[in-house]
Order: structure tokens, then sequence, then C-alpha cells
């Protein structure tokens, strides 16, 4: 479950240039990520913040991506062809 929450703040990094987490100060940083939730940026799609609420969600057993199959049918990979990528 660690990777799917790596895998939430990497897509954050990716579509907004900036952690989902932040704080020059190392403890400050950890009691963000222990008891805060990122805020999504407002340019961010509908889809977009739903994936990463669902990535970013603090209890490993509700966290998105306990079924990978669930994962691949949410709405922001819906352009996805997953049968033409494994294929690759």
């Amino acid at each position: 479950m660690v990777d799917w929450w790596a895998l939430g703040v990497v897509i954050h990094e990716m579509a907004s240039c900036q952690l989902p987490f932040d704080d020059e100060n190392h403890q400050q940083l950890y009691r963000k990520i222990v008891y805060e939730q990122p805020v999504l940026p407002s340019y961010f799609s509908e889809e977009l913040c739903s994936l990463l609420e669902g990535l970013l969600t603090k209890d490993p057993a509700r966290r998105l991506g306990q079924d990978v199959e669930a994962l691949k049918q949410h709405a922001f990979f819906s352009s996805i062809n997953w049968t033409r990528l494994e294929a690759k």
C-alpha cells in the first residue's frame, strides 16, 4: 500500500511541480504527512483530484489500490486501453 501512496505523491508532483506535502522543517513535514490532507491545485481535473485523494488516503486499508483492477477502472485512466498497453 505504500507503493500506491508513493504513486500518488509522484503523480501530484508531475502534475503540479510541487510535492503534496512540503516543509523545510522535517518534524513539520512528518506532521503534515500524518495529519493533514494535501491541498490540490484548482487547475487539477475532477478525475485527477479523485485519483489523488484515493491514493493519498491516510488509512492503507481504505487507500485506492487494494484492487488493481479497480484502480485501472478509475475515471482518470478512462482513455487507457490496458490490454494494448500490456501487450507492448
